[in-house]
């Protein structure tokens, strides 16, 4: 029977593989639909800037210095999240939640502005293209990724160092106080 990593190590490298492509995710659709470096609407302070930007380039570095695994099949995890997410959207809609004042939109009342302009489902059929461009780039970014670990742990490799998926088959010499 092959032993199996600790299922702390288990869970940290199923959240890596959601929040590592999240990170680009929501720094790619902030700065194209909903603040456009193009035409920006809100100014770019520090918040903004580390929650959109800086957040992403911390995860970046962290993969390239890093031997996290990025395996496809999780990837699952990652369309949970975002249906999960995009039926809250339909929920706060539906709920006339609205948002803060200060975050007031100016085509509806308080409790109809949506989260985001781009989850706007007053008008749903330009909502769900934004639903389904997301789910697109989701697929590519996936790609793009496991393609960029592959490079990277071949670059391990060749330095000597082993791919943390290639620890996955060995056996423990005993068991894991985190199993």
């Amino acid at each position: 029977e092959q032993s199996r990593l600790p299922k702390s190590v288990r869970l940290m490298s199923l959240l890596w593989t959601l929040t590592f492509p999240i990170s680009v995710l929501v720094c790619l659709a902030f700065w194209t639909l909903i603040n456009p470096v193009w035409d920006q609407k809100m100014r770019p302070g520090f918040v903004l800037l580390t929650e959109h930007f800086v957040n992403m380039w911390i995860f970046i570095f962290e993969f390239l210095i890093n031997r996290n695994t990025f395996y496809l099949k999780h990837g699952v995890i990652i369309y949970a999240y975002a249906l999960l997410y995009s039926l809250w959207s339909v929920i706060h809609f539906l709920a006339k939640v609205g948002v803060s004042p200060d975050m007031a939109c100016h085509d509806y009342p308080l409790d109809e502005c949506p989260i985001y302009p781009v989850l706007d489902w007053h008008h749903p059929a330009r909502t769900v293209v934004v639903v389904l461009g997301v789910c697109l780039m989701t697929v590519l970014l996936q790609l793009v990724l496991w393609k960029c670990t592959r490079l990277r742990d071949r670059r391990f490799k060749e330095s000597g160092f082993v791919p943390l998926r290639a620890l996955e088959g060995m056996r423990e010499s005993s068991p894991s106080r985190f199993d």
